[in-house]
């Protein structure tokens, strides 16, 4: 009695997990459908920035590399004067320059374009190189220049505004402490200076501050000695 009780339950059990996997259903795995790609509109990009360019102070130049001396970074020894006045093409106007190169090349001379910065032509003076200390006077229809070298030479040189050499005159040597003054009114052009006077007249070789004059077109009218006592007030 027992067995057959014992079994109908194993029998019970077999129908039941039968009739379970029977009522499972499968489980569906769907893959992903990949749709057809659409085309993007186009985008037209605009186009790169240039970068913009450094703007120039309206009141400094660029000084060339030649004049600034690599070492220390000084700037030799420069004379300004007017140049033209404003005008269509040149709307700031020009300056005249003289300009003593750190290379030890010979000192030149350049008109520069006060709207650009730039150099518009440059001469070379008729000078030597050792004449570094140079100054320079404008009238209205010339550029005078005085130049001298330490304890040497000293040199008058006239030029038009168009930087073209009218005269050109060594007048004698300069003491190393001696000042040098140059003055014109547009006709008579006077430079004074402290040395040895190129003389052939009766103060020729004779020492001391000595005054030489041009006249309008460069050419040399006098040079004396002044007497302290009477020219210049002095006792």
């Amino acid at each position: 009695m027992r067995a057959s009780v014992l079994t109908i339950l194993l029998l019970a059990a077999c129908s039941r997990q039968a009739a379970d996997a029977s009522a499972a259903k499968p489980i569906a795995v769907l893959a992903p459908t990949l749709s057809t790609p659409q085309r993007l509109p186009s985008v037209r990009l605009p186009p790169p920035q240039e970068p913009a360019k450094a703007q120039r102070d309206p009141h400094s130049i660029v000084l060339p590399r030649r004049f600034v001396m690599q070492a220390s970074g000084a700037v030799m020894p420069m004379s300004l004067v007017p140049g033209r006045l404003p005008e269509v093409i040149h709307p700031a106007g020009t300056a005249i320059v003289t300009e003593v190169p750190a290379d030890e090349s010979a000192s030149t001379i350049s008109e520069w374009d006060l709207a650009t910065g730039s150099a518009l032509r440059r001469v070379e003076l008729p000078l030597p190189p050792e004449a570094t200390n140079v100054q320079a006077i404008r009238s209205n229809d010339a550029i005078h220049v005085v130049a001298s070298e330490y304890n040497a030479a000293l040199y008058y040189v006239q030029l038009t505004p168009a930087l073209e050499v009218v005269a050109r005159h060594r007048l004698g040597i300069v003491t190393p402490l001696g000042p040098n003054a140059i003055a014109t009114d547009g006709t008579l052009t006077v430079i004074l200076a402290d040395g040895v006077l190129d003389d052939d007249g009766p103060d020729g070789g004779a020492g001391g501050f000595f005054a030489v004059s041009f006249d309008v077109a460069g050419r040399r009218t006098s040079g004396r000695l002044p007497d302290p006592a009477t020219d210049t007030g002095s006792s």
